[in-house]
């Protein structure tokens, strides 16, 4: 009987973590304001608390596109980086999320074109690196 319980309380607790659970959907257009033509080959970095979720690569047209699953009311940065270009930083606060209009398991987009630029030399850019530009 013990058992039983012990094995039923295991389910239940999967069952209840699982439904708190939203699908987070990232996707968008990267641009080289430099060049004026789409950029490929930065990544974009899920990050929260200086840990790596889940990351994507823009192709040859820009685009990029991924997911990751977790708890509604994430709070997160989402990191643009590539060699030569000035990273940016876009901040997500999920507190701000109404968990009533999010239900378990459904897909919240994040759509994010941006435009990057390059370094110039004798310009410090790391406001950019160390801040989110935009908050939401």
């Amino acid at each position: 009987m013990k058992l039983f319980i012990l094995i039923v309380s295991l389910f239940v607790g999967v069952l209840s973590y699982a439904q708190d659970n939203i699908i987070y959907k990232f996707s968008g257009v990267i641009t080289n304001t430099d060049l004026g033509k789409k950029e490929a080959g930065v990544t974009v970095s899920l990050m929260k608390d200086g840990q790596q979720l889940a990351t994507g690569v823009s192709g040859s047209n820009g685009k990029y596109a991924f997911k990751y699953t977790g708890p509604i009311g994430l709070n997160f940065v989402i990191v643009y980086s590539k060699a030569g270009l000035v990273s940016k930083r876009m901040g997500f606060d999920g507190a701000k999320m109404n968990v009533e209009d999010v239900l378990p398991g459904s897909e919240v987009e994040f759509p994010g074109d941006i435009s990057m630029f390059a370094e110039r030399q004798g310009i410090d850019f790391s406001f950019l690196n160390s801040e989110p530009y935009v908050k939401l």
